[in-house]
C-alpha cells in the first residue's frame, strides 16, 4: 500500500506512478518549486540555466522561486527564478499571454506594472499584465470575422476593426462578446468597427438560444458604416440587428439594419430590437444618422407586446440624430413595451429623438411620420440631411431609397446629394424617361439635364417639366383662351418656369435639355393655367384613361388638334405632357383646333378616322 505524494517522473518504468513531466519542465524550475513546496528551508533546487534537472540541496541560492504573469484575473504564463535574482527565459510574450486571442496582424503592447525582466525574485509572486492593442484587424471573410470574434471572446476586447468587402457569415452563429455560462465573467465588444459601407450578411436560425446579434455584448465601443443584412430566427428573445446588449459609452453611425428578426417566444415579449435589443442603466448610447428597414416578426400574442423598431429596451440614455425607420412589424403597444424607436424600460431611463422618421409604426409612434413617396422623391433625404452644411451625410438615387452619401455614386443618374462646396443640393447627370414619372420631393442644379423625347419634322406638342428650361429650338405658348371648338395660345418669351404646362412647335429638334439646370420639387400651384373658363393642365405622373375621361379633358394628336379623351378608347396622358379641360358649353366637341396668336394651325398630315366615327381621328392613344 504505497502512498505517492508530490513524486515527478520523466520515463515510466513498467507501471505509471507519480506525475509525469516533460524535460523541459525539469529544466526550468516548475519541477524543483513542486518539489520544494512551502517548506520555510530549502530542501530543493537548482541553477537555473546550468542544472537540467532539480537536486536535493540546502543551499538557499538555488531555491527558486515562481513567479505568475495574470491578464484578466486568470494566470497565462509563469516563469522561474533562482532566490534573489531575475527570472529565466525573459518577460511572456503578447501571443503567451492571450492565447488564442493574439493575432499578428495586431500590435500588443504589454505593461508588467514595476516588474520587469531584471527585477531580483526574493519570494512567489502574481504579476499583473494590462494590454494595449493597436492596428487594425482587417476581415475580408467569414474566417477572418471568427478570427476578430475569438480575439474579442478571449478577452482582447479593445481591438479595432475594418471589413474589407462584403462578408456572408451563412448559418453559422459566431458572435462579437461573449459571457460565461453562470455570467462569472463578460467580455464585451470595446473596439471601433468600421464597416466602411460594407455588408454582413448571415441566416442565423439560433433555435431556443437567446440573445443573439453579430455583436453581442458592446461597452465602450464604436460601430459605423456597416450594413447589416439577413435573417435571425429564435424560438427565443433578445434579438437584434447590430447589438444584442450595449453597455457604457457607445456611439453607432452611419449603419443600416436590413435584418428580418422572427422570435416564437410563448413565454414572454420577444425583446427584439431592429438596431439593439438592450440597453443596460448604466449605458449611454448615440445613434446619428442609422436607418432601420427589416422585419420584426413575433409569432406569439405574448411575442408581440415586446419590441422596438430601433431598440427594443432602454434602461440608460439613448439619443437618436437624423434616424429613418422604414421596416415592417407587427408589434402592439398592449404592455407599454412596443415603440417605433425604443421604450423606456426604468424609471431612469432618457430618450431623445432629434429629427427622427418612420414610414410604419411600431407600437407607439415616435418621430415624424412620413409616407413612402416621400421616401423616394429624396424630400426625406432632405430632412435627414437637416441644417447640417459641412458635408453631405444622406443622398440618394431619385426613384429609390434615401441612403448614405458615397461620392462614388455621383456619376449615376438621378443622384442627388447635398454639395457642401456650393451649399446646396445637385445631381451631376439628371434624366428623364420620357412618358416614366420620376419623383422630385427637393429643389436642386443638375449639372446635365438629359430628356429625350420623339420628335419627327415639324413638330407640336405639349409640355411640362419639373426644371425652369429656356427655349431652345422651339417656340413655346401658354394657353390665353378658347372659343368652341377652338382653344387659343399665345407665345411666351420668358424663362419657361418648372411645372407649368406648355404648348410648343418646334422644326427640328427641339433642346429640352442642357447645363446647370434648377430642378423643382414638385408644386401643384403652377401645373394648371386658366383662361376664358379653359384650362390648361400639366402632369408629371400621368393621367389614366379613367380619370382623364372623367375630367373631360382633351389631348394633343397627331393632327395638330386636341381630342377628346373617352372610355371607348384606352388613351391616356403620359408624363411631362398636358391637356384641355373645356367649359360645361364647350364639352361636347369631339376635337379643337388650334389657334396660336390669331391663326389657326394646319399642322398634320392624313388622320385615320376612328371605326366608329364618334370620338374623331384617333391616332396613338396618348398625349402629345
Amino acid at each position: 500500500n504505497a502512498t505517492i505524494n508530490n513524486c515527478y517522473y520523466l520515463n515510466v518504468c513498467n507501471v505509471a506512478q507519480g506525475t509525469q513531466v516533460t524535460a523541459e519542465r525539469l529544466k526550468s524550475g516548475y519541477v524543483a518549486h513542486k518539489l520544494q513546496g512551502m517548506r520555510e528551508e530549502t530542501v530543493w533546487g537548482q541553477v537555473l540555466g546550468t542544472d537540467t534537472i532539480p537536486q536535493p540541496t540546502a543551499d538557499a541560492a538555488k531555491r527558486v522561486r515562481k513567479v505568475d504573469f495574470t491578464y484578466k484575473n486568470d494566470v497565462k504564463a509563469t516563469r522561474y527564478a533562482n532566490d534573489g535574482k531575475s527570472i529565466h527565459g525573459g518577460l511572456p510574450t503578447a501571443q503567451e499571454l492571450l492565447g488564442a486571442g493574439y493575432n499578428p496582424k495586431l500590435t500588443y503592447a504589454l505593461n508588467f506594472g514595476d516588474f520587469t525582466a531584471t527585477t531580483p525574485v526574493t519570494a512567489d509572486k502574481s504579476v499583473d499584465v494590462t494590454v494595449t492593442v493597436s492596428g487594425t484587424f482587417d476581415i475580408a471573410s467569414k474566417d477572418d470575422w471568427k478570427v476578430f470574434c475569438d480575439i474579442v471572446n478571449n478577452g482582447v476586447t479593445r481591438v479595432d476593426a475594418k471589413l474589407m468587402n462584403d462578408v456572408d457569415l451563412g448559418g453559422e452563429i459566431v458572435m462579437a462578446g461573449t459571457s460565461a455560462p453562470d455570467y462569472s465573467y463578460f467580455y464585451y465588444y470595446t473596439g471601433t468597427f468600421d464597416g466602411q459601407g460594407h455588408t454582413l450578411s448571415f441566416n442565423w436560425n439560433a433555435g431556443e438560444d437567446d440573445q443573439i446579434a453579430p455583436f453581442k455584448l458592446v461597452k465602450g465601443a464604436t460601430i459605423k458604416n456597416l450594413r447589416t443584412e439577413g435573417a435571425i430566427r429564435s424560438d427565443g428573445y433578445y434579438l437584434g440587428g447590430l447589438i444584442d446588449e450595449a453597455y457604457g459609452e457607445n456611439t453607432i453611425t452611419g449603419c443600416v439594419s436590413n435584418v428580418n428578426l422572427t422570435s416564437t417566444t410563448v413565454s414572454r415579449w420577444c425583446g427584439t430590437g431592429g438596431l439593439i435589443s438592450y440597453i443596460s442603466t448604466d449605458g449611454r448610447v448615440t445613434i446619428n444618422d442609422c436607418l432601420v428597414t427589416g422585419d420584426i416578426n413575433a409569432t406569439t400574442d405574448e411575442g408581440k407586446k415586446g419590441m422596438g423598431g430601433f431598440v427594443y429596451a432602454n434602461n440608460g440614455t439613448c439619443t437618436m440624430n437624423n434616424c429613418l425607420y422604414a421596416g415592417t412589424n407587427n408589434g402592439n403597444n398592449n404592455a407599454g413595451r412596443t415603440s417605433t424607436f425604443t421604450t423606456n424600460t426604468s424609471p431612469s431611463a432618457t430618450l431623445t429623438l432629434n429629427n427622427c422618421h418612420y414610414l410604419n409604426p411600431c407600437g407607439e409612434a415616435q418621430g415624424e411620420r412620413i409616407v413612402e413617396k416621400q421616401l423616394k422623391s429624396g424630400e426625406v433625404t432632405k430632412k435627414l440631411q437637416g441644417d447640417r452644411t459641412d458635408s453631405c451625410h444622406w443622398a440618394q438615387v431619385l426613384g429609390e431609397m434615401p441612403d448614405f452619401y458615397n461620392a462614388a455614386d455621383k456619376s449615376k443618374a438621378n443622384y442627388v446629394y447635398y454639395d457642401a462646396a456650393k451649399k446646396g443640393w445637385a445631381c451631376d447627370d439628371f434624366r428623364l424617361t420620357d412618358g416614366q414619372p420620376l419623383p422630385i420631393g427637393l429643389d436642386f442644379t443638375a449639372a446635365n439635364v438629359t430628356y429625350e423625347r420623339k420628335f419627327n419634322g415639324t413638330q407640336n406638342a405639349t409640355l411640362c417639366l419639373p426644371y425652369d428650361l429656356s427655349a431652345q429650338g422651339f417656340k413655346a405658348y401658354t394657353l390665353s383662351g378658347g372659343n368652341k371648338n377652338e382653344v387659343h395660345f399665345k407665345e411666351v418669351d420668358d424663362k419657361l418656369p418648372a411645372y407649368t404646362p406648355y404648348y410648343i412647335t418646334a422644326n427640328g429638334m427641339p433642346q429640352l435639355g442642357g447645363r446647370n439646370i434648377e430642378v423643382k420639387a414638385y408644386k401643384a400651384d403652377k401645373m394648371t393655367t386658366p383662361a376664358a373658363d379653359y384650362k390648361f393642365t400639366g402632369t408629371v405622373a400621368g393621367v389614366s384613361n379613367a380619370t382623364a375621361a372623367a375630367a373631360n379633358a382633351y389631348i394633343l394628336q397627331d393632327d395638330g388638334k386636341f381630342h377628346k379623351v373617352t372610355t371607348a378608347y384606352s388613351a391616356t396622358i403620359p408624363a411631362y405632357r398636358a391637356y384641355i379641360i373645356c367649359p360645361p358649353q364647350a364639352s361636347g366637341a369631339k376635337q379643337l383646333s388650334v389657334v396660336l396668336d390669331g391663326e389657326t394651325t394646319g399642322i398634320g398630315s392624313t388622320t385615320n378616322e376612328a371605326t366608329d366615327g364618334k370620338n374623331g381621328p384617333v391616332y396613338d392613344l396618348q398625349g402629345r
